[in-house]
């Protein structure tokens, strides 16, 4: 009974273009296999690339901060060597380090003197006229 059966469309039409049919499967699948193959190696690249990248800006981050720390370490050291420091040694010490040309990051450095009330009374005048010196109305 099954024998007597008219073929269905599908079946009809892969009879007739089956070969066709196979022929585009056969080239589809290498060409998917060296897309995949190609896209794999490119985002490798572009990660080997990144990791490069970012190892390198993280060794010259790490060796900034090693510069950096030295020479907190040698303010340090200036600042200890000179129990009577004032603000002009300051600005020469600075000034003779370079520091805004050295490290762009600093954006400004100075300290702070530590005075007893005496001697706070009398840096503030001496502040205040000097201020007053400078200023022309």
């Amino acid at each position: 009974m099954s024998r007597n059966r008219k073929p269905s469309w599908l079946h009809e039409q892969l009879r007739r273009v089956g070969a066709a049919y196979l022929v585009l499967v056969v080239s589809l699948v290498p060409t998917l296999l060296a897309y995949q193959r190609v896209r794999d190696n490119a985002r490798e690249r572009d990660r080997e690339r990144f990791e490069q990248t970012a190892r390198a800006k993280a060794d010259a981050v790490e060796r900034r901060l090693v510069r950096y720390a030295d020479e907190v370490v040698s303010l340090g050291g200036f600042v200890t060597a000179n129990e009577t420091l004032d603000v002009g040694e300051w600005q020469r010490f600075i000034r003779s380090i370079a520091v805004g040309e050295r490290f762009p990051g600093f954006h400004s450095l100075g300290f702070a003197e530590f005075l007893l009330a005496p001697a706070r009374a009398a840096r503030s005048e001496e502040h205040t006229s000097e201020l007053q010196s400078r200023l022309h109305l």
